[in-house]
């Protein structure tokens, strides 16, 4: 009997044993699985900071070209539009006609470089003011060039017919997400912003009916640089966000396929 304890308390020794080193043998292996997703964040984090600080360089550097391009279109549109300047007039039309295009392609350059910008510096202090929100609205969406197969509507509830907010960070995120509505409705669709007083905060809705986004995309839409469109850099989403949070609001996307997508957001109001 004594050799039967003996041999059975060293198979307990033996079974504790090889359970306590498969205890080890698995956190080892967690272990290792935390210092790679750490070590990979962290490359993630210096990769971006180059590239923020690129584009800083890249925006400080091109938005002056810009600048003069939009100038002297501008100055040549007056020309050909001035009959004192001795223009031929059947030209006037056709050169008026380039020069809107090429308007349109230097505002899009611009806006690409404002993204960079944007997402690759500090925002700065919030700086609240309140804004009429109807009034406010109407004067990002009127800056816009929509296209006429876009019917467009602003919607104000009574409590929100004010809010505060910083005027010029908040024309910037409402400017970003109703360009991405329009660019999901290449072929036409409603576009709704609607504004609303939710529990101490403002409720923002920017609706489009679009194509919507691929079930596999929605996880990454706040990622720099992602983008499911073929023309865009994917910084739009991300600098809502940005902003947003500066605000200490909260921002989400909801999209259903063939149904279009709705960005949400709500800012803490006083």
């Amino acid at each position: 009997m004594k050799l039967v304890a003996a041999v059975a308390a060293q198979l307990g020794q033996l079974v504790r044993r090889i359970q306590a080193e498969d205890k080890l043998r698995e956190y080892s292996e967690h272990l290792e699985e935390l210092v790679e997703e750490r070590t990979e964040k962290l490359r993630t984090a210096e990769r971006l900071a180059g590239v923020g600080q690129a584009t800083l360089w890249v925006g400080h550097d091109l938005r002056n070209p810009l600048q003069v391009v939009m100038n002297t279109l501008y100055e040549a549109k007056r020309v050909a539009a001035d009959p004192t300047e001795g223009v031929p007039r059947p030209a006037t039309k056709r050169f008026s006609d380039l020069c809107s295009v090429m308007a349109e392609q230097v505002a899009y350059m611009n806006k690409i470089v404002s993204d960079l910008h944007d997402y690759a510096s500090p925002l700065g202090e919030v700086e609240l003011a309140e804004v009429d929100t109807r009034q406010f609205l109407g004067g990002v969406v009127s800056a816009i060039s929509i296209p006429g197969s876009i019917e467009t509507s602003i919607e104000i509830d009574n409590g929100a017919r004010k809010m505060s907010v910083d005027p010029q960070m908040m024309r910037r995120a409402f400017t970003n997400l109703i360009l991405n509505a329009i660019q999901a409705m290449p072929n036409g669709g409603k576009l709704t912003i609607s504004v609303s007083r939710v529990e101490g905060e403002a409720k923002a809705c920017v609706c489009d009916t679009g194509s919507g986004i691929p079930e596999e995309a929605k996880g990454r839409l706040f990622e720099p640089f992602f983008t499911t469109k073929a023309k865009g850099q994917g910084l739009g989403l991300p600098v809502c966000k940005k902003i947003v949070e500066a605000h200490n609001g909260a921002i989400a996307v909801t999209s259903e396929a063939g149904k279009g997508t709705t960005v949400s957001f709500t800012i803490p109001q006083k």
